[in-house]
């Protein structure tokens, strides 16, 4: 699932709510009040994009969607992968922006309840954010955690998990 934060017009609205893949999907869009959430990229009025979230489970389906994006549109944008990658994927994955996209790997953690209430944990690899990157990054998760360039060795999450504990 991609999730564009683009005004539609009215039909395409429409064909995008009923073009959705997945009951799921149509109710997480009703529940978060985003004006798309799917699968339909012709739906979208890129003019007015600068930012896309995908948020799906396996590496394949971010080089998809990454694929789809490149078809979809030109225009640069800011990609955050909400999707825990091995090494070897973010590096594949990361080849697949051009010269416009710049893509963060961004797995989250915090459930429902944080994503509701703005107290989402986002571990963040991938080029240094701009301020306006900064800005949605703040909007959407109450803490960040920075890591290195996409693709490193050690994962944050896997590093997170499995440092031993600081001596006291």
């Amino acid at each position: 699932m991609a999730e564009t934060s683009a005004p539609t017009s009215p039909k395409s609205a429409a064909r995008s709510t009923a073009t959705t893949s997945t009951p799921r999907v149509a109710e997480w869009a009703q529940e978060s009040g985003s004006a798309f959430s799917g699968a339909d990229l012709a739906a979208v009025f890129w003019d007015a994009v600068t930012s896309v979230n995908i948020a799906v489970r396996l590496a394949h389906q971010v080089e998809a969607v990454l694929r789809r994006l490149n078809d979809a549109t030109g225009r640069p944008l800011s990609i955050f992968v909400n999707t825990t990658l091995t090494p070897t994927d973010a590096r594949r994955t990361a080849v697949l922006g051009n010269d416009n996209r710049r893509i963060f790997e961004s797995p989250v953690s915090g459930g429902p309840a944080g994503a509701r209430h703005g107290t989402m944990s986002v571990f963040l690899d991938g080029p240094a954010p701009t301020n306006d990157e900064e800005r949605l990054l703040a909007d959407q998760a109450g803490h960040v955690f920075r890591f290195g360039a996409t693709g490193r060795e050690e994962p944050p999450q896997v590093e997170r998990c499995t440092r031993p504990p600081l001596p006291r």
